[in-house]
């Protein structure tokens, strides 16, 4: 009996929660709840004014990127009060944190526990579901991705409206682009870019010119297009880069925006996104010692021009989306395409290795002379820009994994 007495008192504050972010004469509970929603859309929100002295503490760490202390902050003021309004968004906020430590199974389960204990609280449900697809992303696992977002979908309405319309779709459409169904995919870009040139249109009232950029507009850009969360790997990289083609041009848009940290991070991650491509065309996986050391060298070879083609495929398309320069660009956008034609420099030099003990038959030459006649060759001075940038920064860190440290959003 008092089992389900305690249930009943759980699903009751979970619901109290929700209601009261809408109503205005409970500005403690709105509080909290807009502190959570505010974590999810933007991690450099204003902590929570209201709750428990832990879980204000858990909020301004989460913020602050201290995912350890936001953690251990969450769990005080669980232990201390397991069953309070704010539990379930503090379990939610916990799987956060655990997001940015890179702990994802961890993370699962937080969400899945928000799932269960609020079938009355739906925006809060909604939102753990839609956090689950970021967990099976990041574990490579597509097929789960694309069913906890149907699932977040069947709850759309109690999604921010950009989620909902704009960054949702295009992140369908990119799983559905990496497990090669290209049909659902490009329904699902259809719709995200209907969606973001419908927010747009709000925003800016079909004028744009001399407005400020709404805050969440950047944001929703950078996630569309964000691919951080998935590895580039040799033994998978055509399908892996096959959504890249149309999400790396909503990461140039919102880094063109260059409206605060969303636009930093979008440049950041089109670079990273590069810098990868070519750290596993370059470094091709050692060959099986039992195979014919020629033989193989021809098979790696002919498969890493095959990814030479692609990748500067890539760089044809992100290039081509340049947005036409009306002012002088910023240096955040020059730096982008500065650090690509380097890139694209360095794979062209892959196509004039080579096979060792080996001449290039005819076939091998007449095809490095095809991707090299379809490449507009880089821009010497974006190159010597990079250069002279990067020599000033010093040596560059390699590029961190894909389930790194860094926080979730940014």
């Amino acid at each position: 009996m008092m089992d389900r007495m305690r249930g009943a008192g759980v699903a009751r504050a979970c619901f109290i929660l929700i209601v009261a972010a809408s109503s205005v004469s409970c500005a403690l509970l709105r509080s909290t709840v807009g502190a959570a929603m505010g974590i999810f859309e933007d991690p450099r929100s204003q902590a929570a004014a209201g709750g428990p002295m832990s879980y204000r503490r858990g909020v301004r760490q989460l913020e602050q990127e201290d995912y350890k202390g936001a953690i251990t902050a969450f769990e005080e003021g669980l232990q201390a009060e397991p069953t309070s309004p704010y539990t379930q968004v503090a379990v939610y906020n916990t799987g956060r944190a655990l997001e940015g430590l890179g702990r994802w199974a961890e993370a699962e389960q937080k969400y899945r526990d928000v799932v269960r204990a609020t079938a009355r609280a739906p925006k809060l449900q909604a939102l753990a579901l839609y956090r689950l697809s970021f967990c099976y992303e990041a574990r490579n696992d597509d097929t789960r991705t694309v069913a906890a977002l149907m699932d977040a979908r069947t709850r759309v309405h109690h999604l921010p409206e950009e989620i909902a319309i704009a960054e949702m779709p295009a992140r369908l459409a990119a799983a559905y682009a990496r497990v090669g169904n290209i049909d659902e995919a490009m329904k699902y870009y259809a719709q995200g870019e209907v969606g973001i040139s419908r927010l747009r249109n709000q925003a800016y009232g079909g004028e744009g010119g001399g407005r400020a950029v709404p805050e969440w507009l950047p944001r929703t850009l950078y996630h569309m297009g964000r691919m951080s969360l998935r590895t580039i790997a040799w033994g998978d990289f055509e399908d892996t880069l096959r959504p890249i083609e149309r999400t790396q041009l909503y990461l140039l848009q919102a880094a063109e925006l260059e409206a605060g940290a969303y636009s930093r991070e979008a440049a950041r991650e089109l670079i990273r996104v590069y810098a990868e491509i070519w750290n596993v065309v370059s470094t091709p996986p050692p060959a099986d010692p039992a195979d014919d050391p020629v033989t193989a060298k021809r098979a790696t070879q002919d498969r890493q021009w095959s990814f030479v083609e692609k990748a500067l495929e890539l760089s044809r398309a992100l290039k081509a989306a340049r947005a036409p320069a009306e002012k002088d660009r910023s240096a955040q956008v020059e730096e982008i395409f500065a650090f690509v034609a380097n890139q694209e420099k360095k794979l062209l030099r892959l196509l004039d290795q080579p096979l060792e003990g080996s001449g290039l038959t005819p076939e091998a030459k007449a095809r490095r002379e095809r991707i090299r006649g379809r490449v507009v060759e880089p821009d010497d001075a974006l190159e010597k820009a990079y250069e002279k940038k990067a020599g000033k920064r010093g040596p560059q860190p390699s590029v961190p994994a894909a389930s790194g440290g860094g926080d979730p959003n940014l």
